[in-house]
């Protein structure tokens, strides 16, 4: 997940290979705030100016995430995407020069209002489940920020249905069945956890939390779940791995493209820790998703009217990977390789038979491309056939999924069908924009006690002995019916366009 200045400046330093010059020209506040037109467009990090006009027409986000901050201290928004290394990468001419005076802070309407709710919220022992989490994160985060969380592409179909095929499968429960203790322990890529489930990589935590991955990675270790760190962390790797005792694995995972000229080198930097103990690449963004919502959001948040507003660069085409890419990548490191954004039976055979060490089924959360089928029906057209496979070892290949999962009761679904563990992103981001780290720690206790009550009820003691016996999925295609209301009391359907007042 990117956010909209960060990323608009990333982008842009990643295709230049030019260094900051210092400067000590000073530019006067009165000077520095005229700068705030659609083709004139300065901004302030740290007291330091730079001129980003040439950056709205690529960026990928939309033009309006930089007109925000035109004329403004951009220095909060910057600091929650990257870590201020990468402002050495900005080309020569961008760097105006040293701000002299102050800016004031300006507070919007909103921003109060959100300060009053935040004063207000529930007391965390009043939250019982994933999704009243989002629905404290509703009220208290910026729209823009929320939407862009909670977003899905075009009509979000997807993102709908990757929820909603969970409430399609039922279960055929053992009854009068020897079950005091339960064991919730598994193994996910040699490792052992404590839990089926683990927290997936998404960017942009520090929008949601000061101390960004920092948090969830001290969430995890304490309670060892299996933990990735993303490629776009706002925290760099050693901050993060201090929050992690030294003996416990962890993952890191990137996004990345044969044209990528830094691929190699990232590589090389993982390589640096052995705690890290493999790498999820993601395979789903040769074009980034039509995230309407998303945009329609920022549109009306900043009330742009420029003709560079909306999504700037929806046609913007990155080069794909391949898979002579991947053959390429498993040469690059001696690390664990999973292929995340698999999406058909095809391609989880091929991933087999190339002799990686699993699959993530998932369509990047609805993110991408609308009407991509639910990872959990992948999941369940792909594990009879997978298992047929003489080059199928199910102890050197495994299966996540990860998408719409919120319940104990969702994770037992996928684990009885097959996967080997379940990825939760958005299910933690908002525990951690709401609570922080106890937050956090309050969404492991809740799904803690949801998976021992359901693997009573169902006649289970240990994941281990989950198997397709215990669902029941002939209606998992039948998609009208079986909503989950505690879904669609977070979900908001796609803005309408607003008449001009």
């Amino acid at each position: 997940m990117l956010r909209p200045l960060a990323l608009a400046i990333g982008l842009a330093l990643a295709s230049s290979g030019s260094s900051v010059i210092k400067c000590d020209t000073s530019i006067p506040v009165e000077s520095f705030i005229k700068h705030k037109g659609s083709r004139d467009i300065w901004i302030s990090i740290d007291n330091k100016v730079y001129d980003v006009s040439e950056f709205l027409r690529s960026h990928p986000g939309g033009a309006e995430a930089i007109l925000k901050y035109a004329g403004r201290d951009a220095s909060k928004a910057f600091k929650k995407q990257h870590v201020a290394s990468i402002l050495g990468l900005l080309p020569k001419s961008a760097y105006k020069g040293v701000l002299e005076g102050s800016l004031e802070e300006e507070l919007s309407e909103e921003e109060i209002l959100l300060e009053e709710m935040k004063k207000k919220k529930p007391a965390l022992s009043h939250i019982f489940n994933a999704n009243d989490f989002e629905s404290v994160a509703k009220q208290i985060l910026p729209k823009d920020i929320y939407t862009y969380f909670a977003t899905g592409a075009d009509d979000e179909a997807t993102l709908r249905e990757c929820a909603m095929a969970y409430s399609r499968v039922f279960f055929r429960p053992r009854v009068l069945q020897q079950v005091e203790d339960v064991d919730l322990s598994t193994n996910m890529l040699g490792c052992s956890t404590a839990f089926p489930f683990y927290i997936t990589s998404f960017a942009g935590q520090a929008q949601l939390h000061p101390e960004g991955e920092k948090v969830l990675a001290k969430v995890a270790d304490k309670n060892n779940i299996m933990f990735i760190i993303p490629r776009l962390a706002t925290k760099p790797i050693p901050e993060i791995l201090e929050e992690i005792d030294p003996q416990t694995p962890v993952w890191w995972q990137m996004s990345a493209n044969h044209a990528d000229p830094k691929l190699e080198r990232a590589f090389a930097e993982v390589a640096k820790y052995d705690q890290i103990k493999g790498i999820f690449i993601s395979t789903d963004s040769a074009v980034g998703g039509n995230r309407e919502k998303d945009f329609k959001v920022r549109q009306q948040v900043t009330n742009a009217t420029s003709e560079l507003s909306g999504y700037a660069a929806i046609d913007k085409t990155y080069p794909s990977i391949t898979w002579d890419d991947i053959k390429r990548y498993k040469t690059l490191t001696d690390k664990k390789i999973i292929l995340k954004g698999i999406q058909c039976t095809e391609d989880v055979l091929k991933a087999s038979e190339l002799g990686l060490d699993g699959v993530v089924l998932s369509n990047h959360g609805g993110r991408q491309l609308d009407y991509s089928q639910p990872p959990l029906e992948v999941l369940v057209e792909t594990m009879p056939i997978l298992r047929q496979q003489q080059y199928y070892d199910k102890e050197k290949f495994q299966v996540f999924v990860d998408g719409g999962i919120r319940r104990g009761t969702d994770i037992v679904k996928a684990i009885a069908l097959g996967a080997s563990g379940v990825g939760m992103g958005k299910a933690f981001a908002f525990p951690l924009a709401t609570y922080g780290e106890e937050g956090a720690q309050r969404l492991v206790d809740l799904l803690k006690m949801e998976l021992s009550r359901d693997l009573k009820l169902l006649g289970v003691s240990k994941i281990s002995q989950l198997n397709e016996s215990y669902v029941n999925t002939k209606g998992l295609y039948n998609r009208i019916g079986n909503y989950a209301d505690s879904y669609f009391r977070n979900y908001e359907k796609l803005p309408a366009p607003v008449f001009i007042k």
